[in-house]
């Protein structure tokens, strides 16, 4: 009966050793989850600052693109006028330079 007794202590002993130790294990794992779980949140939290920082730089690119575009209409516009001006001011100097001519063929005809 002492033995069975002794038995019965040592089995029940044995059996809360065992709980003890799986609860242990249990936190630890779950100490290890949590810490699995704060590193990928913070993973995730850096990524979306990421995110948010290129999307940002994307918006301020395509404004900054758009405003070269803007300008870039605008001085092509600028010289289209500016080309044609010249050739108008071509014309009109080639007419003046024959009428220089004839002018002075006239008046050295005039002069015979």
């Amino acid at each position: 009966m002492e033995w069975e007794r002794l038995l019965t202590h040592l089995g029940t002993a044995l059996l809360g050793a065992l709980v003890t130790l799986g609860g242990a294990v249990m936190a630890a794992w779950r100490k290890h989850r949590e810490s699995e779980l704060m590193a990928g949140q913070s993973l995730r939290d850096e990524l979306r600052e990421e995110l948010r920082e290129t999307r940002e730089e994307l918006r301020r690119v395509r404004e900054e693109l758009e405003q070269m575009k803007s300008e870039r209409l605008v001085l092509k516009r600028a010289l289209d006028t500016r080309d044609e001006t010249i050739r108008r001011l071509q014309v009109e100097v080639a007419m003046l330079q024959e009428g220089q001519r004839r002018l002075e063929v006239r008046s050295d005809l005039e002069e015979l």
